[in-house]
């Protein structure tokens, strides 16, 4: 029988950044050619945008703040660096296993409705793969690890955006 070495799990999930960092940033850059350069409007007239954005933007603000509470009364600590104590399944949580990373997507999109451009929505490929591939999977595989078929469960019943 061969000598098996125990798996070491990672205090952390190791994301490439912090989340809110990584979708402002892109939206930052794609905010760039619409003040710099030239508009590419979406709406003939900007209250349209305002009237689109307003709901999403308040929406987002909502789950971001109810995810924010949820996470803070179960112990745990929103910053993807910090160690993960426990499976948060409540709340909003209940319905989407990534409900922060839903409301950043909803603030992004808003942002560009309430501003009547363009640019950022065609970055926000970019910043959803980028969550994607540098920072869920990464946090699945420890919640994985870490929890083992607690997640798994977990992974199952919730899905991973709606």
């Amino acid at each position: 029988m061969a000598n098996r070495q125990p798996v070491e799990i990672p205090d952390s999930a190791r994301v490439i950044g912090p989340p809110p960092v990584i979708c402002f940033s892109i939206l930052g850059v794609g905010l760039i050619p619409h003040f710099v350069w030239r508009y590419i409007e979406l709406f003939p007239e900007s209250w349209i945008g305002f009237a689109a954005g307003i709901p999403l933007l308040s929406g987002a603000i909502f789950i971001l703040a109810w995810g924010v509470r949820t996470m803070r009364r179960a112990g745990e600590d929103i910053r993807v660096e910090t160690p993960t104590l426990s499976i948060v399944s409540t709340g909003p949580y209940a319905f989407s296993r990534n409900p922060l990373y839903l409301s950043m997507t909803g603030a992004f999109v808003a942002i560009s409705l309430m501003l009547n451009t363009a640019w950022p929505l065609f970055l926000l490929p970019v910043m959803l793969v980028t969550l994607q591939f540098g920072v869920i999977l990464r946090e699945e595989q420890y919640l994985g690890r870490l929890f083992g078929e607690e997640f798994r469960g977990y992974r199952t019943r919730v899905r991973r955006w709606l």
